[in-house]
């Protein structure tokens, strides 16, 4: 099993990310390489669709919404790539000063060479979703 694992602070309150991290879905407004998303059914048990900006398709399937720990986990049951077991973990902590520490992580199974590829899309586009979360979080309204 390989992990790759995403830490970046932002200045959003734990509070207003974990809210949008929670909700499982909107991820098309935040997250760049996501261009529609659509969530059936809520919290743990949900299935989460979403399309790539390559046109590929996700099925994901929500494990864990445990918001004492401010941990949302969830699989991705179909997707394109050459993984196997893939699981996506994102944590939010208290960053004080009304800031947030944001870890997202993938743990996946992967034959050579897909793994060294798979860590290093993975790296790109979970600092990109963080980027990208931080950003919306911070536009007026929000």
């Amino acid at each position: 099993m390989t992990t790759v694992k995403v830490t970046k602070n932002i200045d959003v309150s734990p509070q207003a990310v974990w809210s949008t991290i929670s909700a499982g879905d909107g991820l098309d407004k935040w997250l760049p390489v996501i261009t529609q998303c659509r969530l059936e059914g809520s919290g743990e048990g949900a299935t989460r669709y979403c399309t790539m900006e390559n046109g590929a398709q996700l099925k994901e399937r929500i494990v864990e919404v445990d918001h004492a720990r401010r941990r949302f986990r969830y699989t991705i049951d179909e997707h394109p790539l050459p993984a196997r077991n893939l699981a996506g973990t994102v944590e939010v902590r208290d960053a004080g000063s009304n800031k947030s520490e944001v870890t997202w992580s993938a743990d996946f199974d992967a034959d050579e060479p897909h793994r060294a590829e798979l860590e290093g899309m993975f790296r790109e586009v979970y600092s990109g979703a963080i980027d990208g979360l931080a950003n919306f979080l911070r536009k007026p309204g929000k």
